[in-house]
């Protein structure tokens, strides 16, 4: 990000400041964070709103994010917090985030479409001040209610690899033929239609791709 330029006064030289880092209020006992996820084009920066909710006062429906950090070693990126809502009042300033990469993908995937109202979150990485030791061991032990509240779980796995996206879809066509009592199809390795359920469990592993592919896919770390 690039840092702004600022002058104290005509013809003051020129001071480089950094950007503004985010800094969390305090929680309330039953207090939760959320997370208003602003619509965006994918390359354009991550832009979100953080508020204060009652968990035990109607809070507004959200959805939870279930995910993994990543390398805890790994690159850290930015998103910027364009506003914030707590007990001390509204502010509008806008700062930066540091989240790791795991973090910053799912954001970006999650992310909603310009044009799209913005989407509701709760997601440990940003909602929780991972520093403060207390209010995340007490955050820890509402996560239970927290996912359970939910209007919905996403869950983020990471993005495509080793023919996931192929493998998903199969699924998905399995659950469709279930449902509607028709086998789904798949073409396996020697070009012969076969059956979801014995394309994916049966037969040699070496020949068998949609089994690879599966078994990359429960490989991955959040599994």
């Amino acid at each position: 990000m690039e840092t702004v330029l600022q002058r104290l006064k005509v013809g003051s030289p020129a001071i480089l400041t950094g950007p503004k880092r985010f800094e969390y209020d305090k929680l309330g006992k039953s207090d939760i964070r959320l997370l208003n996820l602003l619509p965006g084009d994918w390359n354009d920066e991550i832009c979100c709103i953080i508020f204060t909710a009652n968990a035990h006062d109607h809070p507004p429906d959200y959805e939870a994010v279930s995910y993994t950090w990543g390398d805890p070693f790994g690159p850290r990126k930015h998103i910027r917090i364009v506003g914030t809502s707590t007990r001390s009042g509204r502010l509008s300033t806008s700062f930066l985030m540091r989240v790791s990469e795991g973090s910053f993908d799912a954001l970006r995937r999650l992310r909603p479409s310009r044009g799209v109202v913005a989407r509701t979150l709760w997601m440990d990485a940003v909602c929780v001040n991972q520093t403060d030791i207390a209010e995340r061991n007490a955050q820890v032990q509402k996560m239970k209610s927290i996912f359970s509240d939910a209007q919905r779980v996403l869950v983020y796995v990471g993005e495509a690899a080793n023919d996931s996206a192929v493998l998903i879809e199969s699924v998905r066509d399995s659950t469709l033929a279930r449902t509607t009592q028709t086998p789904a199809i798949v073409t396996g390795s020697n070009d012969e239609p076969t059956r979801i359920g014995d394309s994916m469990l049966h037969g040699p592993f070496v020949d068998n791709p949609m089994r690879r592919s599966l078994e990359a896919f429960l490989l991955r770390r959040w599994f």
